[in-house]
């Protein structure tokens, strides 16, 4: 739609830094630091991939089944609401 069409850059823009792209969980203090890997799945994502990149040279704190938990049940979301969606959905020829 235009709204989110209007509102989805703003909003990237928002989260990014806050997704943990630009830092690690480790710089963080604990109490944020579990904060922070609890309400972002994404911070674990990237810690995921930091963790095979460098190895044991840097400290990365991530847990794969919370992770999987979480992107399976964001999936399911995603597959609920796009069923709800379909019926608004047109085809353009």
């Amino acid at each position: 739609t235009e709204i989110v069409e209007h509102v989805w850059n703003p909003m990237s823009y928002m989260y990014m830094p806050l997704c943990g792209f630009f830092y690690l969980a480790d710089w963080l203090p604990l109490s944020i630091r579990n904060i922070a890997l609890t309400v972002l799945p994404s911070l674990q994502s990237y810690e995921m991939i930091r963790a095979g990149m460098f190895g044991t040279t840097i400290v990365t704190h991530y847990d794969t089944p919370y992770l999987t938990f979480m992107l399976a049940a964001l999936t399911l979301f995603g597959l609920v609401l796009m069923r709800d969606v379909r019926r608004y959905v047109q085809l353009e020829q």
